[in-house]
Order: C-alpha cells, then sequence, then structure tokens
C-alpha cells in the first residue's frame, strides 16, 4: 500500500514539473493537456484548477480560467485562494462588483480559519473599491492592509494616496 501511495505521489510530483516547464516555455495547450491529466489523478484538485485558470488567462480565454476558478471554489468552499484569484481576474476585466464580492469572500474565508484577511488581500480589496471610484471604502481597507502589516510600503503609498483623494473631493 505505501509503495502504491509513493508512486502515485511520484507521478504527481513529475507531471507537475512537466506543467511548470511547459508554462515557461509558452506550450499553454500541453500544459493544459497535462493539467487535466493531473486532475484526473488527484481527486478534487484545487491548486491543478488553479494553474489551469493562470494558464487560460495566458492563452486569453478568462471564460475558461474564470470556470475553472469557480471550479476550484466548488472543490473546496474553505479555501479562499480560488476567491483571491477570482478577484484578480475580476478586477482586470473591470468587473469591480464582482472583483469586490470575490475579494470579500476570500477575506471571509481567511478570517473564519482563524489567520485573518492578511495584508496583501486587504490591500488588493482596497484597490479594487479604488478601481471602482469607491474612494472612502478603499481609504478603509488601505487602512485595515497598515494596521495588518505597518511595513508594507506599497499599503501606505495607497493610505496616502486615498486620504488625499477623500479629503480634496470632500468625501
Amino acid at each position: 500500500e505505501a509503495s502504491k501511495v509513493n508512486k502515485h505521489a511520484e507521478e504527481v510530483r513529475a507531471l507537475t514539473t512537466e506543467v511548470n516547464a511547459a508554462v515557461e516555455a509558452g506550450r499553454f495547450d500541453e500544459a493544459l493537456a497535462k493539467l487535466k491529466g493531473l486532475d484526473e489523478k488527484i481527486e478534487k484538485c484545487v491548486p491543478c484548477q488553479m494553474k489551469m485558470a493562470e494558464v487560460l488567462v495566458k492563452m486569453k480565454d478568462e471564460v475558461a480560467a474564470e470556470a475553472a476558478l469557480m471550479k476550484g471554489a466548488e472543490y473546496d468552499p474553505a479555501n479562499p485562494e480560488p476567491y483571491r484569484l477570482l478577484a484578480n481576474l475580476y478586477n482586470n476585466q473591470k468587473k469591480f462588483d464582482e472583483a469586490a464580492k470575490a475579494s470579500a469572500k476570500a477575506n471571509e474565508l481567511m478570517t473564519a480559519s482563524g489567520g485573518g484577511a492578511d495584508a496583501t488581500s486587504l490591500l488588493n480589496q482596497g484597490i479594487i473599491f479604488w478601481n471602482s471610484g469607491k474612494y472612502p471604502e478603499a481609504k478603509a481597507e488601505f487602512a485595515k492592509a497598515v494596521k495588518a502589516d505597518p511595513k508594507k510600503a506599497d499599503a501606505q503609498y495607497w493610505l496616502g494616496l486615498s486620504t488625499y483623494n477623500v479629503a480634496a473631493l470632500g468625501q
């Protein structure tokens, strides 16, 4: 039994190495095929779905990338990573309401797991609000990011910028 598990683990490691090499070489179709094979070997493989989404974005197939991330979220509803990547995808597509919802869900899941939202997630949530013109909400998220990690320079920068912007606009 142990030998069977070890053999399976080695196959997964080899496929993962091949996927990464194909992605680095720009052979995205090959990477996708290998990822699908890996997804069949590992039941409910959330990392497989996230890597597929990464490859699909590089192939400019954002609809399929979104579907892969949604599948990853379905596989493991308590995992914040698919939601964090969905937030980035939606933000890049200028779908700010969807981005804000996905980012909020990721932060909620991180908090529910006892870790709380990290400074990067809070910063990303603030940038989503900023991009959608919700400057007071952005400022609040940037302040949370600074509180989570006072040494995070980009959070400090965005907090300063948003403080100025909110004051200048009288919000």
